[in-house]
């Protein structure tokens, strides 16, 4: 399995050839896939973790080296 944008692609030839695109997400922002780390838990379920890095905005202070102020949502 692979994450590609917001879709999942399956394989069962060891990458050969995959499934066609399934959406993770079907709403609107927030909620947009961004890159995490999936995994197979020992019961069988996959799962999937990350942030919507569309709507994560936030500045970097060069002079401080810090952000500047709170991330907004």
């Amino acid at each position: 399995m692979i994450v590609q944008g917001n879709a999942t692609r399956t394989s069962k030839d060891n990458g050969k050839t995959c499934s066609e695109p399934r959406p993770i997400y079907e709403g609107g922002k927030p909620g947009i896939p961004g890159k995490g780390p999936i995994l197979k838990t020992r019961e069988g379920a996959i799962v999937l973790v990350y942030a919507d890095g569309s709507t994560y905005n936030w500045e970097w202070d060069d002079s401080r080296g810090e952000p500047n102020g709170d991330p907004e949502p």
